[in-house]
């Protein structure tokens, strides 16, 4: 907000009403958000839009608050690591994000509450962005378990995650998708091996069977061509 006041200041003096002609603190970063947004090509405003649903933790009947992302969540689909830090460099230098080590998150919630673009992008399927988000926690805890065959996905929870990577695939890092192979392909090979155990128990009642009427049968013959009376 004082950069921007700065920016409006008159002569050498920073006056209230510079103040007010930036909006204040909250508006003076929705400008700035908007300002920095705006300057960037179509490849890298998809990058942002994913930086920005990445350091934003969705609320439970409470505000969105910010998240701490890490580098390797932002590296997915066109977007390259290069990519990446190039747009994270601009937003950091217009103070929207900050980078400690290999990690990002906003530098202020007040972007999360004030920037009406961001809103918009958060209040447009917060589902997706949930199913997305708890994929994204799964994953890591998957990493961090060694791979761990118990966290995979299965079932409603795999088809949820299926269905939004159908058009979210671009938005997956590196790591998801490996977890979500993962996933179908636990579930592809459980199904192979109960599809082996029907075929073994129907192979066994029909060997039974074909014994069952067969000793029916011998008993059958015996009965009918035994000498009358003996």
């Amino acid at each position: 907000a004082l950069l921007e006041t700065w920016k409006r200041r008159r002569g050498t003096q920073m006056t209230f009403a510079s103040y007010y002609e930036a909006g204040r603190v909250q508006e003076a970063i929705a400008k700035t958000a908007d300002r920095i947004y705006t300057g960037l090509d179509e490849a890298d405003k998809k990058i942002a839009r994913n930086i920005f649903l990445r350091v934003t933790e969705l609320g439970e009947d409470t505000q969105d608050t910010r998240r701490r992302a890490s580098m390797e969540e932002l590296v997915s689909g066109e977007a390259t690591r290069t990519k990446v830090e190039f747009v994270l460099k601009i937003l950091a230098d217009a103070r929207l994000i900050i980078t400690r080590g290999d990690s990002v998150e906003v530098a202020h919630e007040a972007i999360i509450r004030e920037w009406g673009l961001l809103r918009s992008w958060l209040e447009e399927n917060r589902e997706a962005l949930r199913i997305h988000r708890h994929l994204s926690r799964t994953a890591d805890s998957w990493e961090k378990r060694h791979r761990d065959l118990s966290e995979l996905y299965r079932g409603s929870r795999l088809t949820q995650a299926e269905e939004w990577a159908e058009k979210h695939k671009v938005e997956m890092s590196q790591l998801e998708q490996e977890f979500l192979s993962s996933s179908q392909a636990k579930v592809a090979h459980e199904a192979w091996r109960q599809r082996i155990r029907w075929a073994s128990l129907v192979t066994v009642l029909a060997v039974a069977f074909v014994i069952a009427v067969f000793a029916a049968t011998g008993q059958l013959n015996r009965f009918i061509y035994r000498p009358i009376g003996l």
